[in-house]
């Protein structure tokens, strides 16, 4: 399983990343495993402008050799400030790739994810970078930029990320189950909080996930 958040520097213009892992190298993938690479602009809301910028995604096989998928810009207006591309593992991938092409000078965020099925009990470190994809999906496709605007999202029902990163996260969690927690959590914590980590470690607890909810008992 790989669960993993980068951070692609702003000097850089081109950036890649190849992640194998290690539990599955050489063994395979089975018919349930799905991978996502997702990438989105943090500045790009609060500067207000359109910044383009280029994902490659695909999987590794043997040989170094990458059959590359065709990425897609999240829908609605926000559609400029994010990428993804994802689905499922072939039985003989050994890994995942993902290529950065943008201006210098522009810090990107981007997320590596292979799961299988739901969610086992994992370090709380995994658990805790797929809620945060599923929070920086719903910023994105929503447009809000901190804690007291993504209180008014979670109150929107009827709120919703592209299906792809829906799919790959109901993957991970069951179905539904992570839109629900974090609309629940953002409204019982209200607003006074360092918003990200935060509502993320909650929702981590929640789920049965983290150590240190089970460490500290009832």
């Amino acid at each position: 399983m790989i669960t993993q958040w980068y951070d692609v520097p702003a000097e850089t213009t081109e950036w890649e990343i190849r992640l194998s892992d290690a539990h599955n190298q050489g063994n395979g993938y089975d018919v349930d495993c799905h991978f996502m690479v997702f990438v989105d602009d943090p500045l790009a809301a609060e500067a207000r402008e359109y910044d383009e910028f280029e994902l490659l995604a695909g999987q590794q096989f043997d040989g170094d050799a990458v059959e590359w998928l065709e990425s897609a810009a999240v829908s609605g207006e926000q559609a400029w400030r994010a990428r993804y591309a994802g689905g499922a593992m072939h039985p003989e991938a050994t890994g995942i790739v993902a290529r950065i092409r943008k201006r210098a000078g522009r810090p990107l965020r981007i997320f590596l994810g292979v799961v299988s099925r739901v969610l086992p009990r994992d370090p709380c470190g995994r658990c805790r970078s797929l809620v945060k994809l599923a929070i920086r999906a719903a910023r994105v496709v929503t447009g809000t930029l901190g804690p007291d605007d993504f209180i008014d999202m979670a109150e929107d029902a009827g709120f919703e990320v592209p299906q792809g990163i829906s799919d790959f996260l109901d993957h991970a969690f069951g179905e539904g189950g992570i839109w629900d927690r974090i609309k629940q959590i953002t409204r019982r914590l209200g607003k006074a909080f360092r918003w990200l980590d935060t509502l993320a470690r909650k929702i981590c607890e929640e789920l049965g996930h983290c150590p240190r909810a089970s460490a500290s008992g009832p």
